[in-house]
């Protein structure tokens, strides 16, 4: 849980730059609450003050945040804008989410390209080429004992290659959780819409901030 404090506006200026002081006041109350709501007409930089925020916990404390912050969003549209800001500022981010709807910009750091650049990627790949060879093999074996062999001769020689077909699997999945569970931990924001953080992708997470940005357009539902 981030513990609360006040954190005077002299503070967050020394460690938050390029906001106005209206910004820099709301960043400052809003990490003194546990929850807080910043308001404001369309254009006048709310997405970018919640950027802000989101920084100053992770750069800006004197105790840092180790966890990462999940931001969420109602639209992959906001969603983006936040990426493409917490980018811009430094920030390690994780975008979760399908590929075909994230923007370009946005693109380089969602799960999936991650993954591609895990150190274990080749070998998630070997698996998977494997479990392709073993299906392969199933297909050539029923061609071959088709009206050759008996019923339960023909059986026992697919079951044996899907008893293999099934243990490759398992270890491609089981990779794929680690490689999940080293990226996220290891970022320092992870993003995604609000009907996507009850995705499988966050499963067995905590996270001890939440930042909803476009709240009042998500309904109640998506919002809890």
């Amino acid at each position: 849980m981030l513990k609360l404090y006040y954190y005077g506006i002299d503070k967050v200026r020394a460690h938050v730059h390029g906001y106005n002081s209206t910004q820099q006041t709301s960043i400052a109350t809003a990490l003194s609450h546990r929850l807080a709501l910043i308001h404001g007409p369309p254009g006048t930089g709310k997405t970018t003050t919640t950027a802000g925020l989101v920084s100053f916990i992770k750069k800006g404390l004197t105790k840092r945040l180790n966890s990462p912050v999940l931001v969420c969003g109602q639209s992959n549209t906001a969603v983006d804008k936040l990426v493409e800001d917490l980018v811009a500022i430094g920030l390690k981010v994780v975008r979760l989410g399908n590929p075909t709807r994230v923007s370009p910009q946005a693109l380089q750091v969602t799960l999936f390209e991650h993954t591609k650049r895990h150190p274990r990627y080749k070998e998630l790949q070997d698996l998977i080429k494997q479990a392709a060879s073993l299906l392969a093999k199933v297909a050539k074996a029923k061609q071959r004992l088709d009206g050759r062999a008996r019923g339960g001769k023909r059986r026992k020689a697919r079951e044996g290659i899907w008893s293999d077909k099934r243990e490759v699997q398992a270890a491609i999945d089981d990779l794929k959780d680690r490689i999940r569970l080293d990226i996220i931990s290891e970022s320092g924001v992870v993003c995604c819409t609000c009907i996507g953080a009850g995705g499988p992708e966050l499963e067995g997470f905590n996270f001890p901030l939440l930042v909803l940005d476009e709240g009042s357009q998500a309904s109640e539902p998506e919002a809890l």
